[in-house]
């Protein structure tokens, strides 16, 4: 009986040892604030533009996950927010975000000099769906020529929105490295007569001589590829009814992404909401969109 009793002992001892179970230890939590820039509920992330977190990370633009597909719901492009960052030796993830700020877009003057009411809800923005024919935007070149974006019918036509002065590398200078990534793809294919265009949403900085010299440092084809400076009333409404948002903040300019490609009847055909696409993604995209047939 004494060497049962002695297993026994042997046997709670391991068990009740606190070395027996290698538990999580209890996540790290970082109080953070910063401006969403897009949501994604299929991947159930949000990427947020985030300020410095003090002893862990430096601001930056970010994916974070959640957890509860739920906390998405309440989130849009442009709300400023603070939300708890849980970190753990193996997984990080947002918890318990509060919306501080809803979006402000520069919305157009009405005609007796008075700001217009601000979109804040997407049945306000009217939001373009998948079919619908693009609004004209007029616009001038980067060599100072009037356009419109109704004079690209007949072309498949892609279209992103940037600023030369944007610091994140994974924000506008991504987008304009695979737009040159394109136009060279596209140079292969010398039958096609797809088009690109980006449009600076910083007007007041991004002047025409401005854009020619950021046009010439990427090496864009004019032939194929073209930079726009738009009135900034007009972009403002064009950008809304897109989903895109942009406004001033600490001396520079958040926004979220968005790259479209239209038919070449002015209809919208694809609309990617980040920068996580490829050249070639993009060139099939213009393909497709050059394939659909008149309505």
């Amino acid at each position: 009986m004494r060497w049962l009793l002695v297993l026994m002992l042997m046997l709670g001892a391991f068990v009740w040892c606190p070395f027996a179970v290698s538990e999580e230890p209890a996540p790290r939590v970082f109080q953070v604030r910063g401006t969403v820039e897009v949501v994604r509920p299929g991947s159930s992330e949000v990427d947020i533009f985030h300020e410095e977190i003090p002893g862990y990370m430096q601001a930056m633009s970010m994916p974070f996950r959640v957890r509860d597909q739920a906390t998405l719901t309440a989130l849009r492009p442009g709300q400023y927010i603070t939300f708890r960052l849980m970190v753990t030796r193996t997984d990080d993830w947002l918890e318990e975000p509060v919306v501080i700020r809803e979006p402000v877009f520069r919305a157009p003057l009405t005609h007796d000099g008075v700001p217009a009411p601000q979109p804040t809800t997407a049945a306000e923005l009217k939001l373009l769906k998948i079919g619908d024919v693009v609004p004209d935007l007029a616009f001038t070149t980067e060599r100072s020529d009037a356009a419109t974006l109704s004079a690209y019918r007949g072309h498949a036509l892609a279209v992103t929105f940037v600023f030369t002065r944007c610091p994140l590398p994974s924000a506008c200078p991504l987008l304009s490295r695979r737009f040159r990534e394109v136009q060279d793809l596209l140079a292969a294919r010398p039958a096609s007569s797809h088009r690109l265009l980006s449009l600076t949403i910083d007007p007041d900085h991004d002047t025409v001589a401005v854009l020619a010299t950021y046009a010439a440092a990427l090496g864009a084809d004019r032939a194929r590829w073209r930079f726009g400076h738009a009135n900034l009333p007009a972009l403002t409404l064009f950008s809304s009814q897109l989903g895109l948002g942009f406004w001033q903040a600490d001396g520079t300019i958040r926004h979220n992404l968005r790259t479209l490609v239209l038919d070449p009847h002015g209809r919208l055909h694809v609309v990617r909401e980040d920068g996580r696409w490829s050249a070639a993604e993009l060139v099939q995209d213009l393909e497709q969109a050059a394939a659909v047939p008149a309505p």
